[in-house]
């Protein structure tokens, strides 16, 4: 149920009910932290963040996607600290901060 909120938070998104996705995209990721259920929360985090940078809240928008990353390296899910640490260097590039985004590579090993 929870991880069906990305899905009805993007359908939401695309027929541009902005403020109805992130109410869901919050709400879940709520109670997957309630409930401790990590691939939940890590799907959610980067749902939000996504939806959060959509709409120009790029702060925020990195600092949920370094929550994901960070969750992402605690769980051993290659896949999903690759996914973040893209996700984050996108970020960085398009808002002007291509130093950090230069030099992210070659902080997380990669």
């Amino acid at each position: 149920r929870l991880r069906a909120a990305v899905v009805m938070s993007n359908a939401l998104w695309a027929v541009q009910k902005h403020a109805e996705a992130e109410r869901i995209c919050r709400g879940a990721l709520a109670e997957a932290i309630r409930r401790d259920l990590r691939l939940a929360h890590s799907e959610l985090l980067r749902a939000l963040a996504l939806l959060l940078f959509e709409t120009g809240s790029w702060t925020e928008s990195q600092a949920l996607e370094q929550q994901a990353l960070r969750l992402a390296i605690e769980e051993g899910w290659p896949g999903l600290v690759a996914t973040s640490l893209f996700g984050m260097l996108i970020r960085d590039a398009l808002t002007g901060k291509t130093a950090r985004a230069l030099r992210r590579p070659a902080a997380s090993g990669t």
